[in-house]
């Protein structure tokens, strides 16, 4: 009970103020409750740890994308010279 109403007392403060801000990290920290909840939650452990033994693949298969969304621009521009 004592959380919710703190959530809420956060929700309520502006973002433009100092405390604000670093009242917009706290939210974000919030997310962190879901490792937790892993711990205790079978399914979702298993979930959480395949993701993180697939971020490695993930990242390299985004770099992948982006190489290929570079080149394929500077193919684009090169055909968009010449006509």
């Amino acid at each position: 009970m004592q959380a919710g109403v703190i959530e809420f007392a956060i929700d309520l403060l502006p973002g433009e103020s100092p405390l604000g801000r670093s009242l917009t990290v706290m939210r974000a920290l919030r997310l962190l409750r879901l490792f937790r909840l892993a711990d205790s939650w079978k399914g979702l452990n298993r979930i959480v740890s395949a993701f993180a033994a697939s971020s490695g693949s993930i990242a390299w298969l985004t770099l992948l994308l982006f190489f290929f969304l570079f080149v394929g621009s500077l193919l684009g521009m090169q055909v968009g010279l010449s006509i």
